[in-house]
C-alpha cells in the first residue's frame, strides 16, 4: 500500500508540473461512499479517512485516464491557503467572516451559522468560489498524521 501511495503522490506532482497547477472541488464531497459526487448537498462525512479517500477517486469518471480525482494532499491544501491569502482571505487566524462558525461575523453571520449545513448552503461561506473551506466540516487530506491516520484540516 505504501508503494501505491508513493506512486500516486509522484503522479500528482508530475501532473502539477506538467499542467502548472491543479483543480480543487467547488463543494465538499456529497452523495455516498459508493456513489460520490461534488455538488451542493449533504456533506459526505465518515470517521474512516480511507473510505473517503477511495470515494474521492470515484468522483471523476474519465475513460481516457487523463483526468483523475483524489483526496487533497496537505501540500495542495497549503497552496490553496496561500492562494486565498493572496486574494485577501484570512487563512492565518480568523476565517469567521467567510466561514460557518458559531461566531461567524459580518455577512457570514446568518441563520444556521455554527451548525453543520449542506455544502453550498450560503454564498457567504465561500472563498474564491470554493464553498465550506472554513468551518462546517473538517477536510481530510492525504497528509499522514501517524502510521494509521491522516490529517484533517479546518480554519
Amino acid at each position: 500500500m505504501a508503494d501505491s501511495f508513493v506512486a500516486e503522490y509522484k503522479a500528482m506532482s508530475d501532473s502539477i508540473k506538467k499542467y502548472k497547477g491543479f483543480y480543487i472541488g467547488r463543494y465538499e464531497l456529497t452523495g455516498s461512499v459508493d456513489f460520490p459526487t461534488e455538488k451542493k448537498g449533504a456533506s459526505l462525512t465518515d470517521q474512516n479517512w480511507y473510505n473517503l479517500y477511495k470515494a474521492c477517486q470515484n468522483v471523476v469518471q474519465d475513460e481516457t485516464g487523463n483526468v483523475k480525482s483524489t483526496m487533497i494532499y496537505g501540500v495542495q491544501w497549503d497552496a490553496v491557503c496561500s492562494w486565498l491569502k493572496q486574494s485577501g482571505f484570512d487563512t492565518d487566524s480568523n476565517s469567521s467572516s467567510w466561514g460557518n462558525y458559531s461566531n461567524s461575523s459580518g455577512n457570514a453571520d446568518i441563520e444556521g451559522a455554527g451548525s453543520k449545513q449542506d455544502t453550498g448552503f450560503s454564498e457567504y461561506w465561500k472563498a474564491n468560489n470554493i464553498y465550506d473551506l472554513a468551518g462546517n466540516c473538517r477536510e481530510w487530506t492525504q497528509e499522514a498524521g501517524s502510521s494509521s491516520d491522516r490529517v484533517n484540516r479546518r480554519w
